[in-house]
């Protein structure tokens, strides 16, 4: 097996350099190409784009320009497995490349209903060995809605570096008196800033940032009531840091968004750190939290509710402590990148074997 990885994802200038020294989590597809070993690509090797193609990929979601470069590495290289890790390329790579190259992809948003309804016009589905996608319940309704069989579906949960994301003393004089939430893609902050109303003995942190998207106010309108502080933790050390300082971690979805998954990240982290969490219940995030074991799962659009959620957690230090410590082992049994690591393993070398 001769393999090539595409990741659509940027690295930062010394974001190696970091990694050795402790300072960020591993980069899962550098870490899959040390261990397969196969070689990659991500968007630091993408050549520059006119300003007309790039607004056409933004608006189309698909990187095609660079899926023709992909392709055409692909045959020089003499590359026989693809992993397109986002269907950003998937999907128009499928196309491009070689008769009898192998091709694992991953979707992102595999609920979209934009997305299937390319993915359904295209029959490009058919072309892929293996789709994974990021919870059981998406692979089960991908599965129907494209007629793919379950074994050609995979759910490949998201991965976290447990190693960097791992139990440690809280540090400063703000250590364990508030709670956290973090995040931006699809987030619900105007509910949590409602219920925060209520809690005027609860002091919350809100970080709303993103590697991957930036638009305009996150809190949709609603005023900051004073015992909620806004922070702009942007380094995976100070995030660390914050989860270490907090009690335990809130993440509000938008229960409007397909995104089934979205805030998966957000919920793993902290609870690999021995905290519990709170998070909207939707169909693919229930994969990522054990309900009244490792944190608390409230109805979307809910005030009341997640503020009884929050209230419960800061009443209760110690069952709260006792779910993050269920959580840690839970997260790195089932989420560690190693699990990951070697379930991608597997799969590229079944698809590989039944060629």
């Amino acid at each position: 097996m001769k393999a090539l990885i595409v990741a659509t994802s940027s690295r930062s200038p010394d974001a190696e350099g970091e990694i050795r020294r402790g300072q960020r989590y591993r980069m899962d597809y550098l870490e899959l190409a040390r261990r397969l070993p196969a070689a990659y690509v991500d968007y630091n090797s993408r050549g520059p784009r006119q300003r007309i193609m790039r607004f056409l990929e933004e608006k189309s979601r698909l990187d095609v320009r660079w899926a023709l470069q992909v392709a055409r590495l692909v045959r020089e290289g003499g590359f026989d497995t693809v992993f397109s890790m986002s269907e950003r390329m998937g999907i128009p790579l499928s196309f491009l490349l070689p008769a009898g190259v192998r091709h694992l992809v991953t979707m992102h948003h595999a609920m979209s209903p934009r997305k299937l309804a390319l993915v359904r016009a295209l029959r490009v589905a058919h072309r892929w060995d293996r789709v994974t996608v990021f919870s059981r319940s998406e692979a089960a309704a991908l599965s129907e809605i494209l007629g793919l069989s379950p074994e050609t579906v995979v759910p490949l949960h998201f991965p976290i570096d447990t190693d960097f994301y791992r139990p440690m003393p809280a540090t400063g004089q703000a250590g364990n008196s508030f709670f956290l939430s973090i995040g931006l893609s699809h987030r619900d902050y105007p509910t949590l800033l409602r219920a925060m109303k209520g809690l005027p003995g609860v002091l919350g942190e809100i970080c709303a940032t993103s590697a991957w998207i930036n638009h305009g106010d996150p809190y949709g309108g609603e005023d900051i009531p004073s015992n909620v502080r806004l922070q702009p933790y942007d380094h995976p050390l100070a995030i660390r840091g914050a989860y270490a300082r907090s009690r335990f971690v809130v993440v509000p979805i938008d229960a409007h968004t397909t995104q089934w998954s979205a805030g998966a990240a957000s919920v793993l982290q902290p609870q690999a750190m021995g905290k519990p969490v709170i998070a909207t219940r939707m169909p693919g995030l229930a994969d990522y939290v054990l309900d009244g074991e490792t944190g608390i799962l409230v109805d979307s659009g809910d005030p009341r509710a997640l503020a009884e959620a929050i209230r419960y957690l800061w009443d209760h230090p110690r069952k709260a402590q006792a779910m993050g410590d269920r959580a840690v082992d839970w997260v790195r049994e089932h989420f560690s990148l190693e699990v990951w690591l070697e379930s991608v393993r597997r799969m590229l070398v079944e698809i590989n074997n039944a060629a």
